[in-house]
Order: structure tokens, then sequence, then C-alpha cells
């Protein structure tokens, strides 16, 4: 049978407290930083299978951050010359 979990055995399988899980709820980061839950009643729940299988996904995203773009490396600046510069001259011939 599946097993149900509260916010306190929620957050105690998060290593968090109850009150920092209900807080994120409140700011829409629901499925994000806790688990999506779902209401049985007036109580927010969860399937204990589903908040394991979301941990799983969540320790299993490894993706390195990318940089945001910025001023071109001299470098790039030269390449980008040079491809243009060979681009015009073959479009000249042509």
């Amino acid at each position: 049978m599946t097993e149900v979990l509260n916010v306190r055995q929620i957050a105690e399988l998060l290593n968090t407290t109850p009150q920092s899980v209900r807080n994120q709820i409140s700011r829409g980061r629901e499925g994000i930083s806790v688990p999506p839950s779902f209401r049985l009643g007036a109580r927010r729940v969860w399937l204990r299978e589903a908040a394991v299988a979301w941990l799983r996904e969540k320790a299993g995203v490894n993706e390195p951050l990318k940089a945001k773009p910025g001023r071109p490396t001299k470098i790039e600046q030269l390449q980008r010359r040079s491809n243009s510069a060979s681009e015009a001259t073959h479009e000249d011939q042509a």
C-alpha cells in the first residue's frame, strides 16, 4: 500500500523543518524546492513513492551552470572578423 506523508514527515525526508516546507509551498516553489503535493481534506500530503522519485530526479540533475554571454574574447573577435572577411570574399567571387 502507498504511504501518505504529512508535512512533518516530508520535512524529515528533506532534512528541513515543516515551516520551511510550508514557506516554499506558499512562495509557489512546489515542485522546485519541495516535491509536488495534493490536498486530502484540509491537509496537504505527499505520496512517499512520488516524493522519493522527485528526490532521485533532483539528485540526477547535474547540469553545469551556463555562463551568461558576455563580451567576446579577443580571439573570438578576431575569428569573427576573419570569418566575415572570408565570407565577403566568397560573395565577391560568386
